[in-house]
């Protein structure tokens, strides 16, 4: 059985703005909960790129490179992380589109 609100449990019909608010509503939940998993695989996927650059910088200045080179080489794991995400994103977003919810 489907979740009705309070004000519509009495056995009529759902119609008209009830329904317009119901769906907007509904929009909205989903939306909420996608945007907050793109910002929850995000932030962790940015704090675990972050992890692996410093040590990659720390392996490569033990074996004798320069602080900034070290930073110069490490700066594309950040940007290998960015073209990740994006498309990333894309896809699931064109995969949600294409399959029906169940």
């Amino acid at each position: 059985m489907r979740f009705l609100p309070f004000f519509c449990r009495g056995g009529e019909p759902v119609t008209g703005k009830v329904k317009l608010f119901l769906t907007v509503l509904r929009s909205a939940y989903y939306v909420l909960k996608l945007a907050v998993r793109f910002l929850f695989a995000w932030l962790t996927l940015g704090w675990r790129v972050r992890k692996a650059r410093k040590a990659f910088e720390a392996e490569v200045r033990r074996e004798g490179i320069s602080k900034a080179a070290a930073r110069r080489l490490s700066g594309c794991y950040s940007d290998l992380k960015d073209q990740f995400s994006l498309r990333n994103m894309m896809s699931y977003l064109r995969e949600r589109r294409r399959t029906p919810e169940s």
